[in-house]
């Protein structure tokens, strides 16, 4: 498995609303302690993060919550 600053470096050149590959969603899952379907279904708009998710994804992707939000509404 790929380091968190692998996936931080790619997130830094691609827009928010990517999809993702399925290593990634792995990553991510396992990083927010969800599982790949939860990643999926965000993916698809089929379901939403909770805050606590958001929070941690800003963490991961190095920007401010404020950002993810942004690009959703």
């Amino acid at each position: 498995m790929k380091d968190i600053n692998y996936y931080i470096q790619k997130v830094d050149s691609m827009d928010l609303q990517h999809k993702y590959s399925s290593d990634e969603k792995e990553y991510v899952a396992e990083y927010l302690g969800v599982s790949r379907q939860a990643v999926s279904k965000w993916e698809r708009g089929e379901s939403d993060p909770n805050m606590s998710n958001l929070i941690a994804m800003a963490k991961l992707y190095g920007v401010a919550v404020e950002g993810i939000l942004k690009q959703v509404s």
